[in-house]
C-alpha cells in the first residue's frame, strides 16, 4: 500500500488509534445531539464496552462508522453557520459512496432524514430561508449529491460488468419485502415510534435533540429499507455500531427527558433488551487476552513470512484458510 507498512504492523497501528479516535468522536456528536457532558461520557463508555470485541476487527465497521461520526459532526457545524466544516463534511459525504455500503447508505439517510426533520420545523419559518439551519443543510446536501457524481457513475458502469449478476448472487442479496430480523425489526420500530411521538408532543425538547433522533430514527429505517426497493442486503448486523449507538441515544433520551413522553420508558426497555443482547453476543470481548491452544493452529505459516517478504507484491491463489494469513500478514493480494 502507499503507506510501505507491512499488514501486521499497519493494523497494529490501525489498534492503537481508530478505537481511540471513534471514542472521542462519539462523545463529540452526543454532545452535539444534545446531551450533556456526563451523559456523552457515559454513552462513549457504555458503547466501547459492548464494542469491546468488535474494536478490535480491523476489517469491519469500526473506521467506517468513525467516518460516519466525523461526517455527521462537520455537517453539525455547518448547520450552526461554520460552511467550511459543513462543505468538507458534503465533500465526505459525497465521495463515501462506492466504499462500505452500510456505511454510505447510513450516512445518506441519517441527512435525509435529518433534513426532513429540519424542513418541518415551523419554528424557522420566519428566517430567510439558506440562513437557517435547514437551508444550510440543503446546501450542504446538494454540494454532497456533486461530490457524489463520480462515484455514482462508477457504480452504475459496474452493473453492465458481464460478471454483476454473479457478484450479486454471491453477495447474498435477494429479493424479498420482509424484514431480515424480527426482533430487530419490533425493538427498533418501539423506540422510532417513541421518538416520533417526542418530536410530535414535546416539539421543543425534540429540537433540541434533533440529531439524536435523526439516528434512532435512521436506525429504524435502514434496516428495513427492503421495503421500499425490494432487495434484502444480507445482514443488517452491517449496521451494528449505528444500531448500538440510536439504542443507547434512546436510554440518554429516557434519562435526560425523565421518561417524558412515557412511550420513551418503552423505548428504553427496548433499547436496554437489544443492547444485553448485544453485550451476551460481544462477552468474548471482555478476556480479549486469553490465550488458547487455537490461536497457534497456523503457527506454521510464520516461516513463510520471510520468503514472501522478499516476493515483489503479487496477487496469490489460495484456500479460503490461508488467504485469510496472506491477506492479514504480508502485502500480497489473493
Amino acid at each position: 500500500g502507499w503507506t510501505g507498512l507491512s499488514a501486521p504492523w499497519l493494523l497494529q497501528i490501525m489498534d492503537s488509534i481508530v478505537p481511540m479516535l471513534l471514542f472521542l468522536a462519539l462523545w463529540f456528536f452526543l454532545r452535539a445531539a444534545g446531551f450533556s457532558r456526563v451523559e456523552a461520557l457515559a454513552g462513549a463508555v457504555v458503547f466501547c464496552v459492548l464494542e469491546l470485541y468488535n474494536l478490535n476487527r480491523p476489517i469491519y465497521q469500526r473506521t467506517s462508522f468513525l467516518l460516519s461520526i466525523v461526517t455527521f459532526l462537520l455537517i453539525l457545524r455547518g448547520m450552526k453557520g461554520k460552511m467550511a466544516s459543513g462543505l468538507v463534511g458534503a465533500v465526505l459525504l459525497g465521495t463515501s459512496i462506492g466504499g462500505y455500503f452500510w456505511q454510505w447508505t447510513y450516512s445518506w439517510a441519517w441527512v435525509g432524514i435529518l433534513l426532513l426533520l429540519e424542513l418541518s420545523d415551523r419554528a424557522q419559518a420566519g428566517t430567510p430561508f439558506f440562513s437557517s439551519r435547514r437551508g444550510r443543510l440543503l446546501f450542504i446536501t446538494l454540494v454532497a449529491a456533486l461530490a457524489a457524481i463520480p462515484s455514482v457513475l462508477q457504480l452504475l458502469a459496474l452493473t453492465g460488468h458481464p460478471l454483476y449478476q454473479e457478484a450479486v448472487y454471491r453477495s447474498g442479496m435477494f429479493e424479498s419485502r420482509l424484514p431480515e430480523s424480527w426482533p430487530y425489526s419490533v425493538l427498533f420500530l418501539v423506540m422510532a415510534a417513541a421518538v416520533a411521538w417526542l418530536c410530535i408532543r414535546y416539539r421543543e425538547a425534540a429540537r433540541h435533540y434533533r440529531a439524536a433522533i435523526a439516528t434512532v430514527l435512521t436506525s429504524a429505517a435502514v434496516i428495513h429499507q427492503q421495503v421500499v426497493h425490494g432487495t434484502t442486503f444480507n445482514f443488517v448486523s452491517h449496521y451494528l455500531f449505528p444500531m448500538i449507538a440510536s439504542a443507547i441515544i434512546v436510554l440518554l433520551l429516557c434519562w435526560s427527558l425523565r421518561g417524558k413522553p412515557r412511550a420513551l420508558i418503552a423505548a428504553a426497555l427496548a433499547a436496554a433488551v437489544y443492547l444485553a443482547a448485544v453485550g451476551w453476543d460481544g462477552r468474548y470481548g471482555l478476556w480479549p487476552f486469553t490465550v488458547t491452544d487455537a490461536r497457534y493452529s497456523e503457527q506454521h505459516f510464520a516461516t513463510l513470512l520471510p520468503v514472501l517478504e522478499q516476493m515483489p507484491r503479487v496477487r496469490i491463489l489460495s484456500d479460503p484458510d490461508t488467504s485469510l494469513f496472506l491477506a492479514g500478514a504480508t502485502k500480497h493480494d489473493v
